[in-house]
């Protein structure tokens, strides 16, 4: 249950029958939960590489997190945000691949920088 609150799903269900047990795990709706600065992030069903008005939200989002905090990981701005690390990386690497955003120095210790 506790590790349930960590990653803000909702209290689990436990089944039981006579040879087994489950425990169903669901998520809150992302919606509800969220602050003034995250808005509606979600997951989005569309066309494979197209760019959704929520993709293009989570990535301004995430660029100006670096803005206030150019050393921000990912796991910081997934855990500010409530998506997922691998999320957040996907939309760095293709705010990189865009050449929007350049790394400078090693993982730990380096610095994010914005082009315009």
């Amino acid at each position: 249950r506790s590790a349930a609150r960590e990653y803000r799903l909702l209290d689990p269900e436990f089944i039981e029958t006579a040879e087994m047990f489950r425990v169903n795990l669901y998520r809150q709706d992302i919606t509800s939960n969220v602050g003034e600065n995250v808005g509606d992030v979600g997951e989005n069903v569309g066309d494979v590489g197209e760019n959704t008005n929520s993709d293009v939200k989570v990535r301004e989002k995430i660029i100006r997190m670096i803005e206030s905090n150019n050393k921000s990981s990912a796991s910081e701005i997934a855990q500010k945000l409530l998506i997922s690390k691998r999320t957040v990386e996907r939309y760095i690497r293709e705010l990189r691949a865009e050449e929007k955003l350049v790394r400078h120095g090693a993982a730990r210790g380096g610095y994010w920088e914005i082009k315009n």
